[in-house]
Order: C-alpha cells, then sequence, then structure tokens
C-alpha cells in the first residue's frame, strides 16, 4: 500500500506565514502595551503633585516625593531616560532606564523609602495589555 500527499509543501509554507503573521502581530501588541508603560511612567513623575520636602538648590525650587510617591522631576534626567526597547535576549519588549539611580528610587534603599513609578505604570496598563496580545492572536488565526 503507498499513500500520496498531495499539497503537503504548500501546506507547510502556509503553516509558516500563519506563525510569523502570529509573532509579528503579537510584537505589535507588546510594544504597543511597551509604550504605554512609557508614557505612563513620565506622566506618574511629570503630572502627580509631590508632597515631600520643600527646599532650594541654588536659585532653583523643588519638592521632592513623598515616600510612595512617584519621584517627582527636578532635572529630567530620569524622564529623559526611560526607554521601550526590543528585548536582544528573545521575544519581548523592556522598559526602563540605565540610570543608576532610577532602581534605588523604585524599590527605594536602606536610608530611603521607594517611590515606585515603574511597576505602578505597568500595573496599571496590565490588562489592556493581555487584552491587546489576546486579540492579536485572535486576528491571527
Amino acid at each position: 500500500m503507498s499513500v500520496k500527499i498531495e499539497g503537503l509543501a504548500e501546506t507547510i509554507q502556509a503553516l509558516y506565514a500563519k506563525e510569523k503573521t502570529l509573532e509579528g502581530n503579537i510584537d505589535v501588541a507588546i510594544r504597543s502595551g511597551a509604550v504605554k508603560v512609557l508614557n505612563e511612567t513620565q506622566s506618574l513623575m511629570k503630572q502627580s503633585t509631590k508632597s515631600g520636602t520643600a527646599y532650594k538648590r541654588g536659585s532653583k525650587s523643588h519638592t521632592s516625593s513623598a515616600p510612595g510617591q512617584a519621584p517627582a522631576v527636578d532635572t529630567g534626567t530620569l524622564v529623559r531616560s526611560i526607554q521601550a526597547l526590543k528585548s536582544i535576549y528573545g521575544d519581548g519588549w523592556l522598559v526602563g532606564t540605565s540610570i543608576e539611580y532610577g532602581k534605588h528610587l523604585e524599590f527605594g534603599t536602606k536610608n530611603m523609602s521607594a517611590r515606585p513609578w515603574l511597576i505602578p505604570a505597568l500595573e496599571k496598563h496590565r490588562k489592556a495589555v493581555y487584552t491587546s496580545i489576546q486579540k492579536a492572536i485572535k486576528a491571527s488565526l
């Protein structure tokens, strides 16, 4: 007995194309979520009213953030440094900063309470990102 399968090469090509479409759609959804988180981190720092210590440095007045509040913008260096980048280690996107004190503000230190800015932004958009990924999968099938 012999079996002849016709159209196998075309079927494999169609499946491969579907896989690439799925990967592309998921990447777009994750990138969109990363940009939302990035924008939210910057918004938390720029727009929130801060209730920490008020002080002057030279001629500039500044009110710091209180523990638990997102960091107050002083020089703007941290806000400008936040990026959303495609991970070089595989699928996914990263949002954050390479500035050392960013993690100290997020998690605190032994001398300073946390001023979280990244996790609250992620939590605010987590459900929307998941929904966006689910829609991308459904659209690709």
